[in-house]
């Protein structure tokens, strides 16, 4: 009866100091960053992969932060760290006990250049997220906390806070990807269609064949 108690004394010491090591691995992991270095490295990461939907919520996550911290540092895991995401190579990892939902420190009526254009950005990255994949609900979660965060400001914000042209930028991508693949049918009037859709924008479909392009190689 003793050995057993003794047992099961010993399995919960053993769980209890396997959790503390785990724990202590993690505060570890995460580290304070400077707010602007990690934007401009996830920018540059973004410009790099346009597509990534992850890169877009990554960098509206850190203006967010930004946003609401108005630090000049931001706890991260480093994207050169042993413990950041290998499938995203490149961009830093949120720590598990971070949320999505930062509320703003400062409770004030109007907002500094700076706190304005984080709340700009961080939307219009959280949107184009969105975009990109509609079936994260991350994504839709940040963009919804930041346009909630962003309301009470919005006569200062102005037109870039909502960032209506996003969805029509890509609607557009969409239907001349759609026009290009048409010139290639064997129905002569679909091609017919194809040839005046592209006409009517020459230099954006210019653009969208050097992407295409880039793309493939």
């Amino acid at each position: 009866m003793k050995r057993m108690q003794l047992a099961k004394v010993g399995v919960t010491v053993g769980v209890f100091a396997l959790c503390g090591v785990s724990g202590a691995m993690w505060i570890q992991s995460d580290e304070p960053v400077p707010t602007q270095r990690l934007i401009d490295n996830v920018t540059e990461y973004v410009k790099k992969n346009p597509k990534d939907a992850h890169g877009h919520y990554v960098l509206g996550r850190v203006h967010s932060l930004a946003f609401a911290q108005e630090s000049d540092e931001v706890k991260v895991v480093p994207a050169d760290s042993k413990y950041a995401d290998k499938k995203y190579k490149g961009l830093p990892l949120f720590p598990a006990y971070g949320s999505v939902q930062v509320e703003r420190v400062k409770k004030d009526k109007t907002l500094s250049a700076k706190a304005l254009e984080n709340l700009r950005q961080s939307v219009a990255q959280y949107q184009y997220a969105t975009l990109r994949d509609d079936k994260n609900a991350l994504y839709f979660l940040g963009y919804g906390w930041m346009l909630e965060q962003g309301a009470p400001f919005t006569v200062q914000a102005g037109v870039p806070f909502s960032v209506p042209k996003a969805r029509q930028i890509i609607g557009q991508q969409k239907l001349q990807d759609a026009a290009l693949a048409d010139l290639k049918s064997k129905d002569a009037a679909k091609r017919t269609r194809a040839f005046h859709t592209l006409k009517k924008n020459p230099a954006p479909v210019a653009r969208r064949l050097a992407e295409m392009a880039a793309d493939a190689k």
